[in-house]
């Protein structure tokens, strides 16, 4: 079954109380990013930028340090 497939069956299986939210979500992926930055964004782009040592954390590392059982 191809991914269109089961999304058309998942889709299918919804009820229609909650298709709205899923056509919400399409159309916003075929309209695209149209949303331009405010400076509040771009402050948050930039420092999120200078934190960001391109290193990652495992996610069971990070649990552990958490104190959470995954």
């Amino acid at each position: 079954m191809s991914d269109r497939d089961k999304a058309i069956s998942l889709l299918n299986d919804l009820p229609d109380s909650k298709v709205v939210y899923v056509v919400a979500y399409l159309q916003g992926l075929l309209d695209g990013d149209t949303e331009i930055p405010d400076e509040w964004d771009k402050e948050m782009l930039a420092r999120a930028q200078a934190e960001n040592d391109g290193t990652a954390v495992d996610i069971n590392t990070l649990a552990n340090e958490l104190g959470i059982t995954l």
